[in-house]
């Protein structure tokens, strides 16, 4: 539902502690040229060696000028991982009847390092950033999580948006496809391999046990969308909750239908039956796809169109036919030729392959939404 968080405190919001990692003396020293990150780099080689997770913390200072008086303005970023937070490892999911424990524990993490907050500052801490994610486990007919990223990347086209495959280099096996832009990423890897790779908690490294003694299966997909500016994420959550226009809070977004229509949008988006259906289509042999359409006794019009669809496909690309043929014709006559075809390779057996199919599933799931929790094992 939603993994990492960068939430904002504003001066007012919270105090450093005397004596803590970020107490009052080290924070006075601080300003543009100070690095944040050797201020605090102890505390997490401590917490990092005692194999526990911790949020990343980023206290920023501006100075603010009026007059011939000039004053310090101290904000925190802080970015973490709710499952994390409560679980040690986003292997599992949170629900937003874990709301209240999220505010708790982050106000104890915060006062363990020397940041005091209240629960009402956490509360109306606003939003910088924010990753919408679903974790799907995959039957065994579709292999492991790497094998259906690999054919996702394929059929995957999200407009507007680069695409990359990455293989993490390490021993995990473990694969991304990664759609971005600047402000949104849209990324699908294998969960097991990142922990495999990443994982350093108790939890994570007893799951990594676990997969190198063959006791669980590499079976866990991970779908993630990142809205990584506030701006931007300002403009798409003002789409999609009402009331509320900018300022956006953990309460705005802890709310499982919100996740659900945001990924089983983002999704649809970027994978297409038609355009699946279509890549099946280009690796058969062309007589083959003849003989299958005149054993179907089709009209010569849907023939001819599908005939010249996947021809075109073969010469230059799935992706670039499919967009020429919508630049050539209206939103309804587009709609129909999809239709039509559609239809067409629902009548030709073994031309679907697994794409389609595996889409199916993946999308049912989006929509089931079924939380992976503790409790849910």
């Amino acid at each position: 539902m939603i993994d990492s968080v960068v939430l904002k405190f504003e001066q007012g919001q919270f105090t450093f502690v005397e004596n803590g990692y970020f107490d009052a003396t080290s924070i006075k020293h601080m300003n543009q040229h100070v690095s944040v990150r050797k201020l605090f780099s102890n505390a997490y080689r401590q917490i990092k060696k005692e194999k526990r997770y911790f949020p990343v913390i980023t206290p920023t200072v501006r100075t603010i000028h009026k007059g011939k008086d000039a004053g310090k303005v101290y904000t925190i970023e802080v970015q973490v991982s709710l499952p994390k937070l409560l679980y040690g490892t986003n292997l599992w999911e949170v629900e937003p009847s874990d709301l209240a424990r999220i505010y708790s524990r982050l106000q104890s993490v915060l006062k363990e390092v020397g940041i005091g907050v209240t629960i009402e500052n956490i509360r109306s801490a606003v939003l910088k950033r924010v990753d919408f994610s679903k974790s799907i486990r995959l039957p065994s007919s579709y292999g492991s999580a790497r094998t259906v990223i690999k054919q996702l990347s394929f059929i995957g086209h999200k407009q507007r948006s680069d695409m990359r495959v990455r293989d993490y280099l390490d021993e995990s096996d473990g694969v991304a496809l990664k759609f971005h832009n600047l402000t949104q990423g849209y990324c699908i890897y294998d969960k097991f391999g990142e922990i495999i790779a990443n994982g350093y908690t108790d939890i994570e490294m007893q799951w990594v046990d676990k997969m190198k003694e063959l006791e669980q299966k590499r079976n866990l997909i991970r779908f993630e969308l990142s809205l990584q500016r506030q701006q931007s994420l300002d403009a798409f959550l003002s789409r999609r909750v009402e009331g509320k226009k900018k300022g956006f809070t953990l309460a705005d977004v802890m709310d499982k239908e919100l996740s659900r229509k945001i990924l089983l949008e983002v999704f649809d988006d970027t994978f297409d039956n038609l355009f699946a259906c279509m890549v099946s289509l280009v690796e058969m042999r062309e007589n083959d796809i003849e003989r299958l359409l005149i054993e179907q006794n089709l009209t010569l019009d849907k023939h001819s169109r599908l005939s010249y669809l996947v021809n075109m496909a073969v010469k230059i690309g799935v992706q670039p036919a499919l967009l020429q043929l919508k630049a050539r014709s209206s939103d309804s006559t587009f709609r129909r030729y999809k239709k039509d075809v559609l239809e067409v390779i629902s009548l030709l057996e073994g031309v679907e392959g697994e794409s389609p199919y595996l889409l199916s599933f993946l999308r049912q799931k989006h929509e089931q939404f079924e939380l992976i929790t503790p409790s849910k094992r």
